[in-house]
């Protein structure tokens, strides 16, 4: 027992000496136990002078500076949306995708959430069901968003359903925005995810002139389906997100894209 301790007792001063090296350091020690690090002018650190605090901006004025990049800074978008109108959407997604439009083309909804659109902005909307329905262009002008919004609003679902035909068609239309390479486009489908087209309607037209047009899915309805949609996500670098859970979450994420 006596050689027990004497052999602990021998490495304390060797423990305490390992210890207390970081003291020299500054690190993680007692107050009061260790010397203050020398002032560098290198990295402008000096412990002896006084911490002046920096108070934040006024919530309103954070807002306003938010807004001012939405609207003034960020990069113009190009961006379709391609609503599907057919028989599978009647009822409950046929309301979630007329609601998401009242959201994305009323802009004091939208500048809340900040995915406001600015008036550099270029919208395309193109309905379909087993076709397209109609095409419809403006900018991100708030009296352009009310035209497009009235004329969402009188849509009405029934017939069949290919999306793909749709998003090939918006390729087509933003070909002379995406030569002039001004704006940063997208592709939204806004569906149940049951397309009875096939996929290489638009892979063939993505990959002839489309590389540079992610698309994304938003899915509506009771019983969505997102299998061909995510592949859709996969070919072109988008994503797919759920319409019922949180709209302004899938959109701020497709504008963060663009």
């Amino acid at each position: 027992m006596s050689r027990l301790y004497r052999l602990k007792s021998d490495h304390v001063p060797h423990a305490r000496d390992e210890a207390l090296k970081p003291l020299a350091t500054g690190r993680r020690v007692e107050l009061g136990r260790v010397a203050l690090i020398k002032a560098d002018a290198n990295t402008n650190v000096d412990p002896s002078r006084p911490l002046t605090v920096v108070r934040p901006p006024e919530p309103a004025v954070i807002q306003k500076a938010l807004a001012l990049y939405q609207e003034a800074l960020r990069r113009p978008s190009l961006t379709a949306l391609c609503l599907d109108l057919s028989g599978s959407m009647q009822g409950h997604g046929e309301q979630q995708l007329l609601d998401a439009m009242r959201f994305l083309l009323t802009p004091a909804r939208t500048r809340e959430v900040l995915v406001q659109w600015s008036k550099q902005d270029q919208i395309l909307v193109l309905p379909f069901s087993d076709h397209v329905l109609w095409t419809a262009a403006a900018s991100g002008d708030d009296s352009q968003q009310a035209g497009l919004l009235s004329r969402a609003l009188e849509l009405h679902a029934g017939g069949g359903t290919d999306f793909y035909t749709c998003g090939a068609q918006a390729l087509a239309a933003m070909k002379p925005a995406l030569d002039a390479g001004q704006h940063l486009p997208a592709i939204v489908i806004m569906t149940d995810g049951k397309s009875q087209g096939t996929m290489s309607t638009f892979e063939s037209a993505w990959r002839a002139d489309g590389r540079r047009v992610p698309v994304f899915g938003v899915t509506f309805g009771d019983d969505a389906d997102r299998s061909q949609l995510d592949n859709l996500a996969r070919l072109t670098g988008g994503r797919v997100f759920d319409g019922t859970k949180s709209l302004a979450e899938a959109f701020r994420a497709v504008r963060g894209y663009n």
